[in-house]
């Protein structure tokens, strides 16, 4: 993901703290569409520094939502299998924002 809605962006921000900067960059970055190296030079920071805020801000939005075709539900059954299926769950979504935020990292100095 190379871009966010702004609703999107505020939804994160309800559930997650980042300083002022970060959001302001995060914002520009990902809502508006400002080039990193822009933000970096307007904000006398390193780029890699503006790309560790992206994927941070991309981590956690990734976190809270639902990987596609997933859904969500409540369910009974014998506890030792829940935890087993949750168990199971957690891996593949693990895998999957993984995979998802895998050009996001920021590449070392």
């Amino acid at each position: 993901m190379k871009r966010m809605s702004a609703s999107a962006f505020r939804k994160l921000l309800e559930k997650r703290q980042f300083t002022p900067q970060s959001i302001e960059i995060a914002y520009r970055l990902l809502v508006q569409g400002t080039p990193a190296r822009t933000l970096a030079r307007e904000y006398g920071l390193h780029a890699t520094r503006v790309y560790a805020i992206r994927h941070r801000v991309l981590k956690a939005y990734y976190e809270q939502v639902l990987p596609p075709g997933w859904i969500e539900a409540t369910i009974a059954g014998p506890e030792n299998m829940i935890c087993e299926f949750e168990r199971q769950a957690a891996a593949v979504r693990d895998e999957w924002l993984a995979k998802t935020l895998e050009g996001s990292k920021p590449r070392k100095r």
